[in-house]
């Protein structure tokens, strides 16, 4: 799987102000994990594609996603 935008390291606020959908959780759009909306996630906020923390860790390492 393949993100063409930069994902930047987000806040539940600044998901918040893209969608109310992003309230209580959100879910990593590679390994499918719900995590707390409290949680950070590495986000692509106009794509609404999200990263948990462990699958950005894997990206930066090189590893593949999935």
């Amino acid at each position: 799987m393949v993100h063409d935008h930069p994902c930047k390291k987000s806040s539940k606020a600044d998901r918040m102000k893209k969608s109310s959908g992003y309230s209580s959780a959100y879910r990593c759009d590679v390994c499918r994990t719900t995590v707390s909306g409290e949680a950070w996630s590495w986000s692509c906020l106009p794509c609404q594609f999200d990263l948990c923390e462990a699958c950005n860790k894997k990206h930066l390492s090189g590893n593949q996603w999935g």
